[in-house]
């Protein structure tokens, strides 16, 4: 349960790390990872910026992934609110 609410933002460390070493391919798949993880719990938004960040690093759009990561972060707090929310007995809106 600890690690299904702090899953959204599992990914922003590796993100972090691949851009302060310029590696965008390890970026992309990061990335690519994380899509798939996200729409699973419901973070609709959040996979739709990765698939974006995921194509921006792929066409080697570093400074546009960077600025990507601050709407992901943002993306990744809503949701990872929304889940301990939920797994508390709650409902609210992952989006």
């Amino acid at each position: 349960e600890a690690n299904l609410r702090n899953l959204p933002g599992l990914f922003l460390v590796e993100i972090d790390r691949a851009l302060e070493a310029g590696d965008l391919e390890e970026c992309a798949a990061v990335a690519h990872r994380f899509v798939s993880t996200s729409g699973t719990v419901g973070a609709v938004g959040l996979a739709r910026m990765l698939k974006e960040m995921e194509s921006l690093a792929r066409a080697g759009e570093s400074g546009r992934v960077a600025e990507l990561v601050g709407s992901c972060r943002a993306q990744a707090d809503r949701a990872r609110e929304a889940l301990r929310s939920a797994l508390a007995g709650g409902s609210a809106p992952l989006e």
